[in-house]
């Protein structure tokens, strides 16, 4: 199998103060553990966050992302591409402070749907 390149996640726990999510704040708190997980690599414990998460609120903008980066890094395309597209749906107005790729976090003002976009044309190369 060949290497799957890092793709941009929502980096939750660094802009969870400035937010209003939609839902209860122990999503903030999955939300958060599940950028951990992914930071740490542990793509399969951040899939299960993530579907907690959307279990309670599907339309979560952060949750949809990072979920489709936690498949995409476990080589579900198929999967990574409808999460993204929901966050692409979702997430026009969830902004995002920073981002973390290839291991680095990096401040960054945008939307989880721009990212969403990025990322779901980086799985056709």
């Amino acid at each position: 199998m060949g290497r799957v390149p890092m793709r941009k996640f929502a980096v939750v726990s660094a802009i969870l103060a400035g937010l209003l999510l939609t839902g209860c704040a122990s999503n903030n708190s999955a939300l958060d553990d599940g950028w951990k997980l992914i930071r740490a690599q542990d793509y399969a414990a951040a899939q299960a966050q993530y579907q907690a998460v959307l279990a309670e609120n599907p339309n979560n903008p952060y949750a949809n992302l990072n979920l489709g980066v936690a498949y995409e890094k476990l080589g579900d395309k198929a999967s990574a591409a409808k999460y993204y597209q929901a966050a692409i749906a979702s997430g026009k107005d969830a902004h995002i402070a920073a981002v973390a790729e290839d291991g680095k976090v990096a401040e960054r003002s945008t939307t989880v749907s721009k990212v969403a976009e990025e990322n779901l044309a980086g799985l056709a190369s």
